[in-house]
């Protein structure tokens, strides 16, 4: 497992339990991973989604902001028309 799936499974369990989210116990878990397309052109692998699987039920937790595009929006000047 590399680090970015050990920290995004830890987040959704964390969001998981903020927002009462019951997970099965003794889950197993898989990686959703997607490639948002940034304004620049290029793809970026990021991970939208950690499932939790158990024996009678499965959870899916989407991450938000799992397609944030951190590249500068093109256009004037903030505060200019």
């Amino acid at each position: 497992m590399i680090p970015d799936e050990k920290k995004a499974i830890q987040y959704a369990r964390w969001l998981a339990e903020r927002d009462a989210m019951p997970l099965p116990e003794h889950a197993d878990t898989a990686i959703e991973w997607a490639e948002p397309m940034m304004r620049s052109g290029v793809r970026l692998a990021r991970i939208k989604a950690v499932t939790f699987s158990g024996e009678r039920y499965a959870v899916t937790v989407y991450l938000p902001g799992w397609d944030y595009d951190p590249t500068p929006m093109k256009g004037p000047p903030a505060g200019e028309p």
